[in-house]
């Protein structure tokens, strides 16, 4: 699977700088105008969330539903506004730019998956986009043509499957591609939840499912977090982070990777504008 943390989920000089949806402060989100504006600003990678249509065909959206109502998971994907790309279309991007592609499988939406469909299908189009990329344009060490890939989700179930399927002997085995565990607390629950206790176990959860990184919520990240998680071997790519101070000190701190609405804002913060 993953050859090492550090070509997944970093950059040893200094944290991946990765767009939230793309630059989705300057462009609509999940969307190529997105994608294609942090690519330009100098993003070293894109952050995106991939759901499922009707007919099987997977999109990056990261609502559940569209702005006039109808669900995608029952919707057919020939009826989507255009500006909703296709999973392939993104990752022709990964030729360049690392990928973050965030499945959404939430138990709380109505499009739920418990049965893994939706991690293999992600699993396989991310082999199927290698594959096609390698046939056309091998790098100078036959390794393929990708930034590097994370696909991460909320729910251990659905990295279960996709882990699980990857493990399989009749997995698609695709290459520089690790999986990652997303870290939120909801902030009406802040003051029930003992937030330390909560990220230990989500370091732990995450070394037992198989991950490579860990993906934090801002809030939650600290010097303890950050130490626990390497000392494990997990990388930890942050999100989402805006302000420029902050985002100085979380690279002084040594994570891996900030996710940010603002990639251009974020590599100046950096000194690499």
């Amino acid at each position: 699977m993953a050859e090492s943390v550090s070509e997944l989920a970093g950059r040893e000089a200094g944290p991946r700088i990765v767009a939230h949806r793309g630059s989705s402060l300057r462009y609509r989100e999940n969307t190529m105008a997105a994608f294609s504006g942090a690519a330009a600003e100098g993003a070293d990678g894109l952050e995106f969330d991939v759901r499922s249509t009707s007919d099987g065909r997977l999109v990056v959206h990261h609502d559940p539903d569209l702005v006039d109502g109808r669900l995608i998971s029952r919707t057919p994907a020939v009826q989507l506004p255009s500006d909703i790309p296709s999973l392939d279309e993104v990752l022709t991007l990964g030729d360049s730019l690392w990928l973050n592609v965030e499945i959404k499988n939430d138990r709380t939406e109505p499009d739920y998956d418990e049965a893994g469909r939706l991690a293999r299908a992600v699993v396989d189009a991310v082999a199927g986009c290698q594959a096609a990329a390698d046939d056309a344009e091998v790098d100078d060490e036959g390794g393929g043509t990708t930034g590097g890939i994370v696909i991460s989700s909320f729910d251990p179930t659905t990295l279960q499957h996709g882990l699980a399927y990857v493990a399989s002997a009749d997995g698609p085995k695709p290459g520089g591609v690790g999986f990652g565990y997303l870290l939120w607390l909801d902030p009406d629950r802040a003051s029930d939840v003992d937030s330390t206790e909560a990220t230990r176990r989500a370091v732990e959860a995450a070394v037992e499912l198989g991950c490579v990184a860990i993906h934090p919520h801002d809030p939650l990240v600290d010097q303890d977090l950050l130490d626990q998680a390497h000392a494990v071997g997990l990388a930890v790519n942050v999100w989402t982070v805006d302000d420029p101070d902050r985002i100085a000190r979380l690279a002084e701190m040594g994570v891996d990777g900030i996710i940010t609405n603002d990639p251009a804002g974020g590599l100046a913060a950096l000194g690499r504008s």
